[in-house]
């Protein structure tokens, strides 16, 4: 529809445009003779707005599906690192915190240290790492959106999705080894831990969207946020 501003036929290079059309059919006119183009049309105007949606979710996932392989890329296990890490790392706080430093909760009732250290310690990774890495998803990706048209957004949505992701996988498995050893941990509470997840999820997509617009125009940002993350980290009850 748009050749007509390429190859005028008429006498003149003036557009103008056939409101009876719609908003997609532009054809070349005499001068002076622009109309304005519609805002609002029925029919393919509303149809666009599904169309849109779809392609962005296309594009979302396959840059989280780009992500998640080369997150992995060359590792012999592959996706299962997305369980055992969370493992290896739970057995390691439960070593150092336990066994070495003695640390135990007021509550002589409580279900241990170890679970209430884990029941906020992965949430927060997946917080942590979303904002860390969706702030620099447009200097990262700075070479494919000089050569591609596609919403700078999905560059930044796909990397907090991946975070989340991986580690909400992380932290059901670490629930679930727990409840089976014992701990008092209740694999049901997951279910009541899901609304809370998603709501940080969505917490951590609008802070990824707003610190990467400022990334653009500083890059001394990510430093800062590095700091303040870590600063939160041992303000908060972790």
């Amino acid at each position: 529809h748009y050749r007509a501003l390429l190859h005028p036929t008429g006498a003149s290079s003036t557009p103008s445009v056939d409101a009876s059309a719609g908003v997609g059919r532009i054809r070349p006119g005499r001068a002076g003779t622009v109309q304005p183009l519609p805002i609002l049309t029925a029919g393919p105007r509303t149809r666009s707005m599904p169309q849109a949606s779809q392609r962005w979710l296309h594009l979302l996932r396959h840059f989280v599906v780009r992500d998640l392989r080369q997150r992995y890329l060359g590792s012999l296990w592959g996706a299962a690192w997305a369980l055992l890490q969370p493992l290896l790392t739970l057995a390691i706080y439960a070593v150092v915190f336990v066994e070495v430093l003695k640390v135990r909760l007021p509550e002589a009732a409580g279900p241990g240290f170890v679970p209430f250290f884990a029941a906020a310690l992965w949430p927060w990774t997946a917080f942590a790492e979303a904002l860390n890495r969706g702030m620099g998803a447009i200097p990262d990706n700075a070479g494919l959106l000089g050569k591609v048209a596609l919403p700078s957004s999905v560059l930044v949505v796909a990397p907090v999705t991946t975070s989340f992701l991986v580690h909400g996988t992380g932290f059901v498995g670490v629930v679930v080894v727990l409840a089976a050893l014992g701990q008092g941990v209740a694999p049901a509470g997951l279910l009541q831990a899901a609304p809370m997840f998603a709501l940080l999820y969505l917490l951590a997509v609008r802070l990824g969207l707003l610190l990467a617009a400022l990334h653009v125009f500083g890059r001394d940002l990510a430093q800062g946020v590095a700091q303040l993350l870590s600063l939160l980290f041992f303000l908060t009850p972790i």
